[in-house]
């Protein structure tokens, strides 16, 4: 919910794009996209956006298509502030039409399958900026305010560190608003915040001033309806990443198939939700969400079976022959995806460190489970909690793939990606031109790509490229698909929850 502006395009719960300033957002489908020539390398991409009638700025201007085109050229300019220039860096010409349509040419060969959403920029009133460099926009009032917006409250006042308050907006285009007033109120004590709520002090309280632990509070408060709440997950997933492909001399616990496929099913991750997050949200089934377009259902599932586990442990060769809990690797061997050969030798117990933060309850919480979980199925691992500023740091275990196992969280999005996840190998045109490198981080590339894994599988690569490589939606599915199928048999990440 935004009180003072509405969107060009925004993201919703369902892992696309809705549209509150433009009739629609364009498709090829619909026609207001097309591609000129054939898609692909050769072909150009035009997408034309009409804004709705009878939109006005909070001071009673008229929101046209200028603004648009302004707010376009204020990022172009190399003090805007941006922090990313990727999508500008696609676009050939941003032209006016007239007073409520713009159209929006990509460069040749940009087939971006988010053409709709990501091309429908946010306005900026031209009417109050214009007058300002960019530089100087971002040290206006405006910068502070960000009024005049077109949303359905319209900004009263900012005490800091106290409240912000917005009054209805009654030239607001849409239905509504409801309230003649509206007060955000900063209570950064998270008791206090509980205590303004069931007093009936605080009508709402938000996600960002609350906290997991608040949830059996919660529960308790609405079973006898004192409030009412809604939870649901988020776009942020916690999961398990397990070298594969070590580069710094550890051994290799994770290079076959069945010892991954093992910790997946040797992990209680219904317990972790349970637990940790009081049974708000359910394990995930894939690396993407299950309510994201892109979800494959069909694909292997991990249910917690810790008999399941150990039968494919003993498969490849462990055994606990000293009787001491920890199961012990015997005539574990195999080949790297380079030809090098790699050999885990006969009586080495399986003994491995995980990595993740200090200072976060929950993960510090899964972690304890995880560790009881494994010493369940014979193996021992050592907990190696981190400073974030220590595991995150360019030089730290994470970026440069030195642990066994090592937790965090990804963002999904609207657009599924997973081309910098999980792309292992080289991706070659017809003529051998390579499209898109490995994504291995390693000291050769200086450490680009997020395949920490070392997940090494053509097949899958290539999936994900073509995933990636086309503009329709109905195009994209059959890709993702299949690619979550083999990523779930060989389970190279174990994702957790949202």
């Amino acid at each position: 919910f935004n009180a003072y502006k509405d969107m060009a395009a925004a993201s919703d719960t369902a892992y696309w794009f809705y549209t509150e300033l433009l009739e629609k957002l364009p498709t090829l489908e619909d026609g207001d996209a097309v591609v000129i020539g054939e898609e692909g390398p050769e072909g150009v991409l035009e997408m034309t956006y009409k804004i709705k009638e009878g939109i006005t700025w909070h001071d009673g201007e008229p929101l046209t298509a200028e603004d648009f085109l302004y707010a376009y050229e204020v990022e172009l300019d190399p003090e805007s502030g941006i922090t990313s220039r990727s999508t500008l860096d696609k676009i050939e010409s941003f032209e006016v039409l007239d007073d409520l349509s713009f159209k929006v040419t990509l460069k040749q060969g940009q087939m971006d399958p988010m053409y709709g959403p990501y091309y429908a920029w946010e306005p900026l009133p031209k009417h109050v900026l214009s007058d300002m460099t960019p530089a100087e926009i971002i040290e206006s009032e405006y910068s502070r305010t960000a009024y005049p917006g077109t949303g359905p409250f319209v900004f009263e006042e900012w005490v800091a560190g106290d409240h912000m308050s917005f009054t209805k907006n009654e030239n607001y285009f849409r239905d509504g608003p409801n309230f003649e007033r509206m007060v955000f109120r900063f209570i950064p004590d998270t008791n206090a915040l509980m205590a303004a709520l069931i007093s009936g002090e605080c009508d709402v309280a938000t996600n960002d001033g609350l906290q997991v632990t608040n949830l059996p509070f919660l529960q308790q408060a609405k079973s006898k309806d004192l409030v009412d709440y809604h939870a649901q997950a988020g776009t942020v997933w916690e999961h398990f990443d397990m070298v594969q492909w070590p580069w710094d001399g550890r051994l290799p616990w994770f290079a076959t198939t069945e010892v991954r496929q093992a910790v997946a099913f040797g992990t209680n991750r219904q317990q972790m939700t349970e637990e940790i997050l009081y049974g708000e949200t359910d394990p995930m089934e894939s690396w993407l969400p299950s309510d994201s377009w892109a979800f494959n259902p069909d694909a292997k599932k991990y249910p917690y079976d810790p008999d399941q586990a150990r039968e494919l442990l003993a498969s490849v060769g462990f055994e606990d022959k000293d009787g001491d809990g920890v199961v012990e690797a015997y005539g574990l061997s195999g080949t790297f995806p380079d030809g090098e050969a790699w050999e885990i030798p006969d009586g080495t117990p399986f003994e491995i460190s995980f990595n993740t933060t200090t200072g976060n309850a929950m993960r510090e919480a899964l972690s304890q489970i995880f560790q009881a979980n494994m010493a369940d199925i014979g193996i021992n691992v050592s907990l190696d909690l981190l400073p974030a500023s220590v595991y995150f740091a360019d030089d730290g275990p994470l970026s440069q793939r030195r642990f066994d196992i090592a937790e965090y969280a990804w963002v999904s999005d609207p657009n599924p990606g997973g081309d910098t996840l999980w792309i292992g190998v080289d991706i070659l045109d017809d003529e051998g031109n390579v499209l898109i490198t490995e994504q291995i981080p390693d000291e050769v590339d200086d450490w680009n790509g997020q395949n920490s894994d070392g997940w090494v599988h053509e097949e899958a690569s290539q999936l994900i490229f073509d995933a990636n490589n086309r503009i329709r939606q109905s195009d994209r599915i059959p890709f993702y698909a299949d690619q979550q199928l083999i990523f779930m048999e060989e389970v190279p990440t174990i994702p957790l929850f949202q």
